[in-house]
């Protein structure tokens, strides 16, 4: 499993809403969670992470195509802003596990001190006949 990253996203990126029969023909979408039922902060061994569900979903969407001249905030309805996030990446595969690989991502953001916002994002993109799962917090950095 990749290490936690720090990406700092230069520039915004938009998404329009997505319906079930776009997601196959996508070559990135996103979901926006909530951390209420979707993490648990509390406990002496640290927090846990478990699935996100639709009691946790803000918003799940296609990446909007830019056009010359046009913003990424004027294209979609929800945007990730550029900014300083907590970033970790993986491949899914047969033995991808989401969940455990978002308790492991919540679990080692804990042990290291990294303080993360809502919304957890989670963003699929095709790379070379692939789909590379990405799991994308806000950090607080101290300044």
């Amino acid at each position: 499993m990749r290490e936690l990253q720090v990406l700092r996203l230069q520039k915004s990126l938009s998404y329009t809403p997505l319906t079930s029969d776009m997601r196959e023909a996508a070559e990135e979408w996103i979901e926006f969670h909530s951390f209420e039922g979707l993490f648990s902060l509390g406990g002496a061994n640290g927090p846990t992470a478990g699935l996100p569900g639709p009691q946790s979903l803000i918003f799940r969407g296609l990446r909007a195509q830019e056009e010359a001249g046009l913003k990424a905030e004027s294209l979609g309805d929800t945007v990730l802003n550029s900014g300083t996030y907590l970033f970790r990446q993986a491949t899914e595969d047969a033995d991808f596990d989401l969940g455990r690989f978002l308790n492991d991502y919540l679990r080692d953001a804990w042990w290291e001190g990294r303080k993360i916002s809502p919304p957890l994002a989670i963003r699929r993109v095709r790379e070379d006949g692939k789909i590379a799962l990405q799991l994308i917090c806000p950090l607080q950095t101290e300044e």
